[in-house]
């Protein structure tokens, strides 16, 4: 009788070849490879975008709500531990890193030179950093957009990232304004803010819209021109925002004496009223001197400022090559 063929004792079987200890210890931790990435800041950026980009594509192909943290860190390469590192929750996954932009443009605001740049200029500025890292990844961009208008608690994470950077830029607006002695720092600060807020979130929503068509550093320009021009005694006169003949607007609750501080002008510019070589200007735009009660509401005040410029401009028609005296506004 043929002897029975028997599968070989758990002694018998041979064993394995051992691996290295390194080997084994990496095994044991997954992610002890991966710091090696984030070591440097570029390294860390890159680790930051694969997650980001694996959490977008998992959330667009089988739904927010179904995406576990384990599946975005698979899809990214990386261990559960490694994803806690650069984000506290799958939510925050998918946002640039606000902690680090809020950190630079903090850094760019308190390294601003008050004497040289007007505070919002500079804060028109700092802002651009926001946009920057919009533009500096479109297609990661374009599809955050469409999940933050379908999923609502993202679309909330994004409102409050956003208060984050407006609350920065009003406190650096209120220390700006009442170091320049403006009585109403405290109100102007935040409307300030919030303007430049509105008009970054503007030009972005633009850019989204168009799937990354618009100019949207060219359409920034136009935006912020028009916060500066509607806040000329903070401004610097910039090129793109103040042309050489444009007159100083006076604040109604700002005395006139007090118009002119360091953060106003623009160290190379020079007086409209004043060409080079001391020539007068006859055909200089005369000043409008606005005395008006702070207690004028706004469409009265802007009515009585236009009406005045009509009134001034009118003057100098009819008078040209003469100069005239300044026209004065009040409240009677």
């Amino acid at each position: 009788m043929a002897a029975t063929a028997s599968s070989p004792s758990p002694s018998s079987r041979a064993s394995p070849p051992a691996r290295p200890a390194a080997t084994q210890a990496a095994s044991l931790e997954p992610d002890s490879p991966r710091p090696r990435a984030g070591r440097t800041a570029a390294g860390r950026r890159k680790v930051r975008r694969s997650i980001t980009r694996a959490a977008i594509d998992l959330f667009l192909a089988h739904g927010y709500d179904t995406t576990t943290v384990d599946d975005i860190a698979a899809a990214a390469g990386v261990g559960r531990r490694t994803f806690f590192r650069y984000f506290r929750s799958k939510e925050d996954s998918i946002f640039p890193n606000h902690d680090e932009l809020l950190a630079d443009i903090e850094r760019t605001l308190a390294e601003s030179d008050p004497a040289a740049e007007a505070p919002v200029d500079v804060v028109c500025r700092a802002v651009r950093l926001v946009l920057d890292s919009y533009l500096a990844d479109p297609d990661v961009s374009l599809k955050r957009y469409r999940l933050t208008r379908t999923v609502t608690s993202l679309r909330d994470k994004e409102v409050a990232s956003v208060d984050r950077y407006q609350r920065v830029f009003t406190r650096f607006l209120r220390g700006r304004l009442h170091a320049a002695g403006d009585p109403a720092a405290d109100m102007r600060a935040p409307i300030i803010g919030a303007a430049v807020a509105a008009a970054h979130n503007h030009v972005l929503r633009q850019w989204l819209h168009s799937d990354g068509e618009v100019d949207a550093h060219r359409l920034a320009d136009r935006a912020f021109a028009m916060v500066r021009q509607a806040n000329p005694p903070y401004t610097t006169g910039a090129s793109d925002t103040v042309g050489p003949d444009r007159q100083e607007t006076v604040s109604p609750d700002r005395p006139a004496e007090e118009r002119e501080h360091p953060s106003q002008k623009h160290p190379a510019a020079q007086s409209p009223s004043e060409p080079a070589g001391g020539e007068t200007r006859a055909d200089a735009a005369e000043p409008v001197v606005a005395v008006l009660h702070t207690s004028v509401p706004a469409d009265e005040l802007v009515r009585r400022i236009n009406a005045a410029l009509t009134d001034a401009a009118a003057d100098t028609a009819g008078t040209a090559g003469t100069t005239s005296a300044p026209t004065d506004t009040g409240t009677g």
